[in-house]
């Protein structure tokens, strides 16, 4: 068994997210906007979605940590909370 400390999962969560805005600025990797904004659509009411700082709406998932924006516009990515999967062509 693989232990993970508190300071390594928060490497990671990090580095996660720093590749989704990498990905996500250079238009690697997104699914169809269709997708993105039924993504979108789903977040925007949830619980989990907490309020942006500096402007309105919704700008991050409490279950993952991650980026609204950069999250539901990759392909690859999924809710954490099972409300839409990764999208595959």
């Amino acid at each position: 068994m693989i232990v993970v400390s508190k300071a390594g999962e928060t490497v990671v969560r990090y580095t996660h997210g720093a590749k989704q805005v990498v990905k996500s600025k250079l238009g690697i990797g997104h699914a169809p906007l269709h997708i993105i904004e039924e993504r979108r659509a789903k977040c925007r009411p949830c619980s989990l979605a907490l309020p942006c700082k500096k402007k309105a709406g919704k700008c991050t998932c409490a279950a993952c940590g991650c980026r609204l924006d950069e999250k539901t516009s990759l392909a690859e990515e999924f809710c954490p909370m099972g409300e839409w999967n990764a999208y595959n062509e």
